[in-house]
């Protein structure tokens, strides 16, 4: 990649630093409060975070 990230535990890495950044919470804990079980985060999240 041209990131750099060659590792899946990387990208999950950087994933959840960049939830936590916008939305104060891990991707996992995210995904709990969406009330989302095998929906993926991406296509279920709002332009606009509605806390």
């Amino acid at each position: 990649m041209e990131n750099g990230i060659t590792e899946s535990k990387e990208f999950a890495i950087l994933t959840n630093e960049i939830y936590k950044i916008w939305s104060g919470m891990t991707a996992k804990e995210y995904k709990e409060y969406k009330g989302l079980r095998k929906e993926s985060l991406r296509d279920n999240t709002d332009n606009i975070l509605n806390f």
